[in-house]
């Protein structure tokens, strides 16, 4: 099999936007929107742009004064990559990056600093399940919208779907999706699973994979619901209980294990697969032999997000960054990095058999992920229940 470059060992992108845990309970797929139906949004001219300009060269200015901003991923060193090209963009502001491989992780710490009154964080560039389910309700998040104000980013053509179709929480005030993908959950180690040999939920149960699968703790992972979720959601319960029982996975926190143990063989196919983490591997010339395992049954349109912190202590700088990620030269940048596809019309996909296609709508769904986190908790009980036997 031919050896993958950086760019093109991953088809399709990770889990990390709302689709990416909601989409499998869906009860009917939107059709999935194009860039010729703008929704909303604005684009500033003649003396209109003029007053942005002066407005954003004070922004960047008191950004400066500022100094930094502070900004939450996923785990992996290649964020820094695009942290950097930032700091070029605008000399002056640094950008303080804290990696964590599950916000599961990071949610109680934060919790815990707000209680005493210390608000340490700007930008959030997370998975939306935490976000929404236990971070929202805790007011952790400011509206994003009034921060999107540069003309390229509340540009509806420069947006497939149209610049609102990116709001995805309930009061489309949030947070921001700037990528979309056809997505997958599962990965495969193509020494061990050829092409074609897992297609259908059934085909992942064949027992020879058995003791040799990883799965994301379902309990503390975005990873691993979605997939959770859509199996239950088609084939019930009892079908749960033969892939996360009688097939006797490994559960497992560090998503660096189970990449590592997809690389070298122990494991066939896994959930909890960062790209970045992923990367990691790659640039240091192993884990070509890893590959997406897309299974149509539990497909969905995923998408990457970004917030804005409420009491965010570098207020201008995260605007200016924020900003800066939404534009094209911005994505341009961010999305070979995180081998993503952009939403942006204008920015060329880095994942071509990743990009959304007319008439995915037919078996891939998109929903906002507060509108099924019932669902997710309804998942989560079943699945501690038959682990617990």
């Amino acid at each position: 099999m031919t050896a993958l470059s950086r760019r093109s060992f991953i088809q399709v992108g990770g889990a990390t936007g709302a689709a990416a845990l909601a989409a499998a309970c869906a009860p009917a797929a939107a059709p999935a929107p194009t860039a010729s139906q703008p929704t909303g949004g604005t684009q500033p001219s003649g003396q209109a742009s003029d007053a942005w300009k002066q407005d954003w060269d004070r922004a960047v200015e008191a950004a400066k004064k500022e100094g930094k901003v502070v900004v939450i991923t996923g785990s992996g060193s290649t964020y820094r990559k695009g942290f950097d090209l930032f700091e070029t963009t605008y000399p002056g502001i640094t950008v303080e990056h804290q990696g964590f491989a599950s916000m599961s992780i990071f949610a109680p710490k934060a919790i815990q600093e707000r209680k005493a009154g210390i608000y340490s964080f700007d930008v959030a560039i997370i998975p939306s399940l935490t976000a929404f389910s236990t971070m929202k309700p805790e007011g952790f998040w400011d509206p994003i919208r009034p921060v999107l104000v540069h003309p390229e980013v509340t540009d509806d053509k420069a947006w497939g779907g149209g610049f609102e179709w990116g709001f995805l929480d309930k009061e489309k005030r949030f947070s921001y999706g700037y990528s979309w993908k056809r997505q997958v959950l599962l990965y495969r180690n193509d020494d061990l699973i050829k092409d074609g040999e897992v297609k259908t939920f059934k085909d992942m149960l064949n027992p020879k994979w058995k003791g040799k699968i990883a799965f994301a703790e379902p309990w503390t992972s975005g990873y691993t619901y979605p997939m959770a979720m859509a199996i239950r959601d088609k084939f019930g319960d009892s079908a749960l209980r033969q892939l996360f029982v009688d097939m006797q996975p490994d559960f497992l926190r560090d998503p660096r294990l189970i990449t590592e143990g997809l690389i070298r063989g122990k494991y066939a196919y896994v959930t909890g697969v960062p790209l970045p983490t992923l990367g990691e591997f790659v640039d240091q010339g192993i884990g070509k032999n890893v590959r997406p395992l897309f299974i149509p049954e539990i497909g969905h349109i995923g998408e990457d997000t970004v917030f804005v912190f409420n009491r965010a202590p570098h207020s201008n700088a995260a605007k200016v960054l924020i900003n800066w990620l939404l534009t094209k030269a911005g994505q341009e940048v961010w999305s070979p990095i995180l081998v993503a596809n952009s939403r942006r019309t204008d920015v060329k996909p880095v994942e071509t058999d990743a990009v959304v296609q007319p008439g995915d709508d037919k078996f891939l769904s998109r929903l906002h992920v507060e509108e099924v986190i019932p669902k997710i908790e309804e998942t989560r009980e079943v699945l501690k229940n038959l682990l617990a036997k």
